[in-house]
């Protein structure tokens, strides 16, 4: 199976089917230990919901301290 890649841009804007509401994903360039890292913001049902870092690969270099 050969593998796709797109490229994915600043402010790019993606539809999420969810039956139950309207949502949204848009990518954020947010360059920091790599030059083409990515975050992903997720909108829709009155909330937002950010996407960042490490954490979406699963990868363990990433640290969450408490945030309150």
């Amino acid at each position: 199976m050969k593998a796709c890649v797109n490229t994915i841009t600043d402010s790019q804007l993606f539809s999420v089917e969810d039956p139950e509401k309207e949502l949204t994903l848009k990518a954020i360039y947010t360059p920091g230990h790599i030059d083409d890292h990515m975050s992903f913001l997720l909108n829709g049902g009155g909330e937002e919901i950010l996407f960042s870092g490490d954490i979406v690969l699963g990868t363990p270099s990433s640290l969450v301290d408490e945030m309150t």
